[in-house]
């Protein structure tokens, strides 16, 4: 066999199977996509039945549908019936205080997350934080203390930044 016989053989070979992979593949994707055309369709169709019922519907219902219901405000005061239950609620006794709320934030660990969900269970101030246990952290903050947070450490925070905030105050 001459080599220039071999060599053109050779290349349409490659070729062949190079075209037979190309049209496999592209033959694949095609598929693919139009499985999913026909699946937007689909479902653009049902959102086509859908907006058309919601069409029908009176007004009034309409209304209903479009004013979110609303929410119980978590701050309000409760009533609280024993000492169990107020405690269960975050709090314990002798933590509700008169003054001003103070910048949980200035203590490492406390982002915006965190100081929400403290003064959400109406712990606003150093000194509140401080008369907390770890065990009750826990229960309040949930999954949140222990991926952002050590308990212990803001605790102890709490607990210099309210002798600060005492000695100021004297």
């Amino acid at each position: 066999m001459s080599p220039f016989f071999t060599f053109v053989t050779g290349l349409l070979i490659g070729w062949l199977v190079e075209w037979v992979i190309d049209w496999i593949y592209w033959r694949r994707r095609y598929r693919i996509l139009q499985e999913y055309t026909a699946r937007c369709e689909q479902e653009r169709a049902a959102f086509e039945i859908e907006l058309s019922n919601l069409r029908k519907t009176p007004p009034t219902v309409r209304e209903k549908i479009n004013q979110p219901e609303p929410f119980p405000n978590r701050l309000e005061a409760q009533p609280v019936e024993t000492v169990e239950e107020f405690d269960e609620g975050g709090l314990q006794p002798g933590n509700v205080s008169n003054s001003s709320p103070d910048n949980l934030e200035v203590i490492n660990g406390i982002g915006p997350v965190i100081a929400r969900m403290l003064n959400q269970s109406r712990i606003t101030t150093f000194e509140q934080l401080a008369e907390q246990t770890p065990e009750s952290l826990r229960r309040i903050l949930g999954d949140v203390i222990k991926r952002l947070a050590d308990e212990e450490s803001l605790i102890e925070q709490a607990r210099l930044l309210a002798l600060r905030k005492q000695d100021e105050e004297v």
